[in-house]
């Protein structure tokens, strides 16, 4: 924001400006401009005169108008105290106003997806902060109150209304089917991806991998009573809160309890040291026969007004997007709000998707997938400092790094001169990367979805995370401009048919079962596009806090996501403690940084021009060879 701020002090008939980042009414982040007005303007010029010298991004998406700056006693601006945009009159860009009524229900999804109201005809999905997992929320929204299908592949063809609503308009309807309540019973059936984390779960040496922890910061007038209470109601709510697993004829089923307690574990500490060991105390396996799978935890330091608030689920019964529903009702009920009621819930999914594999596009779907995985399947085989055990371990590693605010910019230049999201770019350079490392031409790499593709799914708990087996082929003569489209076709293409679970794909494949490895793949690459907000109750201030959690599911897996206040991307490398010295995952991630600045400076550059040395490796070389 500060950089953004002293460009629209550059304008002649600005005199004063802030910038901040605010929460629109979905919980995402976006920017607001603040300003007193010395002469005349029009937001439209604000807008232009800022885009000259900065990318899209970076311009705000609203422009108030103030009398004068709020200042604190100290005399810096009070953020506090600037209104929120919606609240204020200012001159607002003219938008591109609905012509017809297709126009007008897509403009009104729109509203609904990207949490901003005023929204013009011919401004871009990705303009306004739309990306991959927004786009397919967007697709599936349309399809269900406009009974017609634009898969994400089209959004990226035609991103603004006006398009949109022109190629809707050529396409014949498909009827939106509504995911049915399931009749009661004793026990469901489970999903495909409960069933794999069910099995891989009784493999040795699993423990808490598939345990999903979180620790919360507080500071404030916290009423314990009051907490247990609204952790307690959750559960009530959530019917995968109270679910257990259990073999019936040797049939994993899932058994959905009408009560299940939720009990409060409480510690007191002042020590920060006996912090870390509590946590690590406090995270330990589940019995899958018993729900319910979810725990609480408060480590309280009363006097101080600081808390921590643990809680932990088992993967089984949650997922990514889950534990962002869970935590918006925790407070919500922490609050005493009341929660509108739950149309469906995860059992019901599970039952529709058994129904499902029995359709067309299921069909559609299993063949895309064994034709995209046909033929012999590459082992990666990365260079480990250590033999690879028998039987896979779990014990793991993480490293957190960061790529600098100018880099950040320079790959979201890239990103909107190339028609693709910031995922694609770092996909691309991260499959360079390993194909550097192994001399692989023929690489594939396991990468996370939300799997909620139908929009009866968005507001329901559970596990509905599928994993995308994507095959790229990084061949040396590429320019990389021209792989990274071959990455952009690949990946839209496997979107168009993520709904076919993992689990299924890999017993259709039949490739056998290697115990030293995962099925597949050995790494992971994900970009993050679920962050939980820190939250300011009456009294109270709520952050999500980090912690080591010294687990590893694959050989290697790479997390990236975007730091909105720090204009900047985040990293952490999860790797296996059996397999790789942290000295050789810091060089991997020095060398990935080296690759993304190559193709920001030279986007069209030959892979087998990259290099992996960085200028300080090279200069120790020679200094070596020197020596």
């Amino acid at each position: 924001p500060g950089e953004v701020a002293s460009r629209l002090l550059e304008h002649a008939s600005v005199r004063e400006a802030v910038v901040i980042s605010r929460q629109n009414r979905s919980g995402e982040p976006e920017l607001c401009a603040y300003f007193v007005a010395s002469g005349p303007y029009t937001v439209d010029e604000l807008r232009q005169f800022m885009s000259e010298k900065l990318p899209d991004y970076m311009i705000p998406v609203h422009f108030v108008e103030l009398g004068k700056l709020p200042l604190t006693a100290n005399g810096k601006v009070d953020k506090k105290a600037l209104p929120a945009p919606a609240n204020v009159g200012t001159r607002e860009k003219r938008h591109t106003l609905p012509a017809n009524p297709t126009e007008e229900k897509l403009a009104a999804i729109w509203k609904e997806v990207l949490g901003q109201d005023q929204i013009g005809t011919d401004e871009s999905f990705f303009d306004r902060g739309g990306n991959s997992l927004k786009g397919m929320i967007l697709s599936s929204k349309i399809h269900k109150y406009m009974h017609v299908d634009l898969p994400l592949r089209e959004i990226f063809a035609c991103p603004t209304i006006r398009q949109q609503a022109a190629w809707i308009q050529q396409k014949d309807e498909r009827q939106y089917e509504q995911i049915p309540v399931a009749p009661k019973q004793e026990y469901y059936p489970v999903s495909s991806a409960q069933k794999r984390l069910y099995v891989v779960g009784q493999l040795e040496g699993t423990g808490t991998s598939y345990n999903m922890p979180y620790v919360f910061h507080i500071h404030g007038d916290l009423s314990v009573p009051s907490l247990e209470k609204a952790l307690q109601a959750l559960v009530e709510r959530h019917e995968s809160l109270r679910t257990s697993f259990h073999l019936i004829d040797g049939e994993l089923k899932q058994k959905i309890h009408s009560e299940a307690e939720l009990y409060l574990e409480r510690y007191h500490t002042r020590n920060r040291l006996e912090v870390n060991r509590l946590i690590e105390q406090f995270i330990r396996p589940f019995d899958l026969e018993q729900a319910p799978l979810i725990r609480a935890g408060l480590i309280e330091d009363s006097e101080n007004r600081e808390y921590v608030l643990l809680i932990d689920l088992h993967h089984i019964i949650s997922d990514g997007v889950s534990m962002n529903l869970l935590f918006q009702d925790l407070m919500k009920l922490i609050k005493g709000e009341d929660l509108p009621s739950l149309a469906l819930q995860y059992k019901d999914y599970a039952v529709w998707q058994q129904s499902e594999r029995e359709t067309d596009l299921w069909k559609q779907h299993e063949q895309f997938w064994t034709d995209e995985l046909s033929g012999e399947l590459p082992v990666l085989d990365l260079p480990t400092d250590y033999s690879r055990p028998a039987v896979q371990q779990f014990d793991g590693e993480h490293i957190p790094f960061e790529i600098d605010p100018g880099l950040t910019r320079q790959l979201k230049k890239l990103v909107e001169e190339q028609n693709v999201t910031l995922y694609m770019v770092l996909l691309a350079a991260y499959n360079v990367l390993l194909a550097k490392y192994t001399g692989k031409e023929d690489i594939i790499v396991g990468s996370p979805i939300a799997g909620r593709s139908h929009v009866d799914l968005q507001s329901v708990v559970g596990m509905f995370a599928n994993t995308l087996a994507v095959r790229n082929r990084p061949q040396p003569e590429l320019l990389f401009t021209d792989f990274l489209k071959q990455v952009k076709e690949r990946v839209l293409s496997m979107y168009e048919h993520q709904d076919y679970p993992f689990e299924e794909l890999v017993k259709k494949l039949d490739t056998g079962r290697d115990l030293s490895r995962n099925p597949l793949f050995d790494t992971m690459f994900a970009m993050q596009n679920i962050e939980l907000p820190a939250f300011e109750l009456p009294g109270l201030k709520i952050r999500q806090g980090e912690f080591s959690w010294k687990k590893a599911k694959f050989d290697m897996s790479w997390m990236m996501a975007e730091q909105e206040s720090k204009e900047s991307l985040n990293g952490v490398v999860e790797y296996s403690t059996h397999l790789f010295r942290p000295g050789t995952v810091q060089r991997m991630i020095h060398h990935f940084i080296h690759i993304l600045r190559q193709i920001v400076h030279q986007p069209n550059i030959r892979l087998r021009e990259m290099e992996l040395a960085t200028p300080e490796e090279k200069q120790k070389l020679l200094q070596t060879f020197k020596g």
